[in-house]
C-alpha cells in the first residue's frame, strides 16, 4: 500500500513540474490567457468640461459630501441654468477677494464670456461663464478660516 501511494504521489510531482508532461485539452486551447496587472489596458481618461478651469493657486480638494453644500449648489443652478453637471471641490487659505481677483482674472481656458459676477465682502459671491449651451460656475464662501471654492459646469438647460 506504502508502495502504491509513493508512486501516485510521484506521478502528481512530476505533472506539476515544469518539464513534466504537457497536457492538451481543447478547452485550454481555446481559452486566452487572462492579461496581467502589466499588461492590463489603459482606461481613457474621461473628458470634464472642469478641464480648461483653472484651480485658485494652493487651494486643496476638499473631502466634503456634497449634499453639505446643496444651498450653495442651489444658488449656482438657479443663476446658471445648469441642473446637473461635474463639481470640484476645494478650500484655500485665502480670502473671497482675493480668489474673486484670481477668478475674475483667469477664466476659463476657451471663448468663455461672463454672464453673472455678483461679490460681497461679507458672504462670497459667483461668476458664471457661458459658451454654446455650456456654463462654468465658480463659487466662493468664507468657511472659518479658509475659503470654500466650488467649480462646476453642465449644460444650460
Amino acid at each position: 500500500m506504502k508502495t502504491i501511494a509513493i508512486l501516485v504521489c510521484l506521478l502528481l510531482l512530476a505533472a506539476c513540474t515544469p518539464n513534466g508532461p504537457e497536457i492538451s485539452s481543447p478547452i485550454a486551447s481555446a481559452v486566452e490567457p487572462l492579461p496581467t496587472a502589466t499588461h492590463m489596458p489603459t482606461p481613457t481618461p474621461v473628458p470634464t468640461c472642469l478641464e480648461g478651469v483653472p484651480v485658485y493657486p494652493d487651494a486643496v480638494t476638499a473631502e466634503r459630501d456634497p449634499a453639505e453644500l446643496v444651498s450653495f449648489i442651489e444658488q449656482m443652478a438657479m443663476n446658471s441654468g445648469v441642473a446637473d453637471g461635474d463639481l470640484a471641490i476645494y478650500t484655500a487659505d485665502a480670502t473671497c477677494s482675493e480668489v474673486f481677483g484670481y477668478y475674475r482674472e483667469y477664466a476659463p481656458v476657451g471663448d468663455w464670456h461672463k454672464a453673472l459676477d455678483v461679490y460681497s465682502s461679507f458672504a462670497g459671491g459667483l461668476i458664471v461663464w457661458e459658451q454654446d449651451g455650456m456654463s462654468v460656475q465658480m463659487l466662493a464662501a468664507p468657511e472659518e478660516d479658509r475659503v470654500l471654492i466650488l467649480l462646476r459646469c453642465g449644460l444650460v438647460e
